[in-house]
């Protein structure tokens, strides 16, 4: 392992009281995590044994004060955005030529790694536990959208799990929007996009609720719910997006009325029908899962087969 010394910008935080208001603070490296084309490292604050994500940008040297103040900026920003549901922002560091941003570390994963977990065991995750995602998915969209925050784009890779079973969403605000950040942030998967978006049109809060629909479809039926074989290019996979009905959820008997109505409002072709999170937060199936007490802890347990 190998220590460092940063410049932070943290603030106190109800979701973290660990993180003290310091000028500097030690890191120490724990681990790298696999996420495609950005470095991204677990870091462990010292003395508080807070474990935190840092992310590397690339920068060019010439141009590192400016864009340093840029991402500062904007990350200051995020900082204030304090929710149950949003991956918490603590602040910004420089060193040796890039630019890092400190955030949350969600221990559970993502719902991707989640995901073919779960498929590789051959097990599903039960309604129960997609009402409490759905739940927390909107919670967080709806309190950006409170306070007119874009988030890029929704996809299994960008909503995490703590462990404590919470559902936190990541990569939220301008800062993620921006072209030549968003090349260093993660893969595009237009798949996950809505028919209004792949033709081009403006982006509005309306084209996440059709990625959540698509999202808490494939969860349920433990696949894509696009059949991909007949599509021999993303082009070709795009076009169906557009063009063919909205997917529905499997024929199982497991799933409620609620629930397929639930996946059906999201997917509505229409943008101008389709609800906002706001809206959709008061859908009989999210009233009937806030009624509900799960043990989201024990789940993100289960599916990773920690012993506590």
């Amino acid at each position: 392992n190998k220590s460092v010394h940063v410049r932070l910008n943290v603030e106190k935080s109800v979701r973290a009281k660990e993180v003290k208001n310091k000028q500097f603070e030690q890191m120490e490296y724990l681990q790298s995590v696999e996420r495609l084309s950005f470095d991204l490292d677990v870091m462990l604050c010292m003395p508080s044994g807070l474990r935190v994500i840092r992310k590397a940008f690339d920068t060019d040297p010439r141009l590192l004060p400016r864009q340093y103040a840029s991402i500062a900026s904007e990350v200051a920003i995020l900082r204030t955005l304090i929710h149950p549901n949003l991956v918490r922002v603590y602040g910004t560091s420089t060193d040796a030529g890039s630019v890092y941003v400190l955030s949350e570390f969600c221990e559970g994963g993502n719902l991707e790694s989640i995901a073919k977990t779960v498929v590789k065991r051959n097990g599903i995750v039960g309604e129960v536990v997609l009402g409490k995602i759905c739940e927390g998915v909107l919670n967080g969209l709806a309190f950006l959208e409170s306070k007119c925050i874009a988030v890029a784009e929704l996809q299994p890779r960008n909503i995490f799990v703590t462990r404590e079973g919470e559902i936190k969403l990541n990569e939220y605000g301008s800062f993620y929007t921006d072209s030549c950040i968003m090349s260093q942030v993660s893969a595009p998967k237009p798949v996950y996009a809505s028919p209004e978006r792949i033709k081009g049109e403006p982006y509005t809060i309306t084209n996440l609720v059709w990625s959540l629909g698509i999202i808490i479809v494939e969860l349920a039926d433990n696949k894509y719910p696009f059949n991909t074989m007949d599509s021999v290019s993303l082009l070709g996979l795009l076009m169906k997006i557009v063009r063919d009905q909205p997917p529905k959820l499997g024929n199982s008997n497991s799933w409620s009325d609620d629930l397929r109505c639930f996946t059906k409002t999201c997917l509505i072709k229409d943008p101008i029908h389709r609800p906002t999170p706001s809206k959709l937060i008061e859908h009989p199936f999210i009233r009937w899962s806030k009624t509900r007490k799960v043990n989201m802890k024990k789940w993100i347990r289960q599916v990773w087969e920690w012993d506590s």
